[in-house]
């Protein structure tokens, strides 16, 4: 046997076409977003906000900070979980940590952590504290309700029951 022989060009076409994709890289990794009068720093791989100033000049400084160093970076993630307390804090922090833009699919939402149920998403779910929404293919994702309003999902109808839904590059 041979190790350095080259495969073939048609196997490494196919070995190509099955790795998974990876999402395009924004070309600026923290951005300000200016939403309800507030200045807020974005980690824009991530979708979801780290910081908020008063001033646009503030805000800028920080998302170069953060741009600068790792450290000021973990920093402001460490102090965004620290924020997070209510009745979904741990499930908050879940979505920040593993899900692409604090979505997350069910099945993974439940396997990562153990004491979490069907029964305590749902009722987190109908409590406001967390949304649900489907992928055209039916999959469930939860999500945080802010993110929910910014996907803005249609309503799809599966006989008596409708259902909110998004395209999976939106989750």
């Amino acid at each position: 046997m041979v190790i350095n022989q080259q495969l073939p060009s048609f196997f490494l076409r196919r070995w190509r076409s099955a790795m998974p994709r990876r999402r395009p890289q924004p070309p600026v990794r923290y951005a300000v977003a200016e939403r309800e009068g507030a200045h807020q720093v974005v980690d824009q791989l991530h979708g979801y906000a780290l910081s908020s100033h008063r001033t646009r000049p503030a805000a800028e400084a920080a998302a170069r900070e953060l741009a600068a160093g790792p450290a000021a970076a973990i920093t402001a993630v460490e102090a965004l979980d620290a924020a997070q307390s209510g009745p979904a804090a741990a499930e908050r922090r879940i979505l920040r940590r593993f899900g692409y833009a604090w979505s997350l699919r069910q099945d993974a939402m439940l396997g990562l952590m153990r004491e979490f149920s069907h029964h305590r998403l749902e009722s987190l779910v109908s409590a406001g504290h967390l949304a649900l929404v489907f992928s055209p293919a039916g999959q469930p994702y939860y999500t945080t309700p802010e993110r929910f309003e910014q996907l803005s999902p249609r309503w799809v109808r599966d006989g008596e029951e409708s259902f909110p839904a998004t395209e999976l590059s939106r989750l």
